[in-house]
């Protein structure tokens, strides 16, 4: 018998709509900067959605401002998949010990041949865990948001169909943590948090 694990966790979220209505940076940027702090209803872990992470985060391939709004629910709602180390090879980091990465499932539409359709995708957030004294307690902050559609993580997908690699080059590209940790997961299936 299969442990009901993180993938189920995952497969099993009901896609949060994305508003319609396109927004202009300037407006993003200004929603953006009242997010503030969220908790996540799963683990309690807080996260602080700082000023600088939202040019990161528009730099993205794939990510549409539209999501900017809902990234306060999205956090708040989304599933704790993995923890990374901080990668030290290329740079010491001594202002913060790792990444918690979250996933969510998103529906925003698009219009193709004159027809409004909606699409699935994954969205990866990624928060930094800073190093804080004792008394202070653990400060996380926002870091990165990974826009993918669903379809390139199927399991028993070898090979990506051109429909789906025009669509994800057209939306959002793979995105190879992702990816990986889906790959780790089919091998070793991971328990819920």
């Amino acid at each position: 018998m299969r442990n009901f694990n993180i993938i189920e966790k995952i497969k099993n979220l009901k896609p949060l709509k994305i508003a319609e209505k396109e927004l202009s940076m300037e407006k993003a940027h200004k929603i953006y900067k009242h997010i503030g702090t969220i908790k996540n209803i799963h683990t309690g872990q807080t996260a602080v959605f700082v000023n600088s992470a939202f040019g990161k985060i528009i730099r993205h391939h794939g990510f549409d401002l539209r999501i900017v709004p809902a990234l306060g629910k999205i956090y708040k709602k989304s599933i704790y998949a993995y923890h990374e180390p901080v990668n030290t090879e290329h740079k010491q980091h001594t202002n913060f010990k790792g990444y918690s990465n979250y996933i969510y499932k998103i529906s925003l539409p698009s219009k193709q041949n004159g027809r409004k359709e909606w699409h699935i995708y994954y969205i990866r957030l990624t928060l930094q865990e800073l190093k804080t004294k004792p008394q202070t307690g653990q400060i996380n902050q926002f870091h990165s948001a990974q826009v993918s559609a669903v379809e390139l993580y199927a399991e028993g997908v070898s090979r990506v169909n051109s429909k789906i690699i025009n669509m994800a080059t057209w939306e959002a590209p793979t995105d190879k943590r992702l990816a990986q940790f889906f790959d780790k997961s089919r091998e070793q299936p991971m328990k819920g948090v």
